[in-house]
C-alpha cells in the first residue's frame, strides 16, 4: 500500500478523533488486546485482506512504540472517515527529537529495533505526527477500498 503520500507534520495540525471514536487502553499487558480491536474494527469498518492485517500491523507497532518509547502507556483510538480507517495512540512520554522525519529511512539490517515506523509509513496512505514535551500523537489513514470510497460511515453503518 505505499503510495508515497505519507506525510508527517509536527506543527499542531493533528488530525483529531472525533468525540464518539472508540478508545483502547495501550499498555504492554493490552497489546494483543489492541491487535484484537484493530482487527475487529477494521472488519466493522469494511477492510479485508492487506488493508486489514496493515491496520492490526500498524496498531501494534504504535502500541509498542508508546509501551517503550512513550512512558509505558497510553490511548488508541480507532473510526472510519472519508474512506479511512484512522488509528491513532497518544502518550504521554518525553516526545520524538524530529517528528517530522521519524521513519523515513528503514534502520540497519544489523539493528534490533528501528523499523516501526518506517514499516507503519509504507502501509499507510497518511501519517501524521504531533510529538512535544507532553507526549507524542501518531494518527495513520488506511483507505477502506481502492477507490477510496468507503462502505460504513463513522458510526459502522452502511452507506451505499
Amino acid at each position: 500500500m505505499a503510495t508515497g503520500r505519507s506525510v508527517a507534520s509536527d506543527d499542531h495540525g493533528q488530525i483529531p478523533h472525533p468525540t464518539g471514536a472508540r478508545s483502547y487502553p495501550v499498555a504492554l499487558s493490552t497489546l494483543a488486546s489492541v491487535r484484537a480491536a484493530a482487527a475487529s474494527e477494521g472488519q466493522r469498518y469494511g477492510l479485508a485482506g492487506r488493508p486489514l492485517n496493515d491496520l492490526v500491523l500498524v496498531a501494534n507497532e504504535l502500541a509498542t512504540n508508546a509501551v517503550r518509547h512513550g512512558g509505558g502507556s497510553g490511548l488508541m483510538w480507532l473510526w472510519c472517515d472519508d474512506g479511512c480507517v484512522y488509528c491513532q495512540v497518544r502518550d504521554q512520554g518525553a516526545g520524538m527529537h524530529d517528528p517530522m522525519h521519524a521513519g523515513e529511512r528503514a534502520s540497519s539490517t544489523n539493528a534490533l529495533t528501528g523499523r516501526g515506523l518506517w514499516l507503519v509509513r509504507q502501509m499507510s496512505d497518511r501519517l501524521d505526527i504531533d510529538s512535544d514535551g507532553g507526549g507524542t500523537t501518531v494518527t495513520v489513514a488506511i483507505p477502506v477500498d481502492p477507490a477510496g470510497e468507503s462502505t460504513v460511515d463513522a458510526d459502522g453503518a452502511s452507506n451505499n
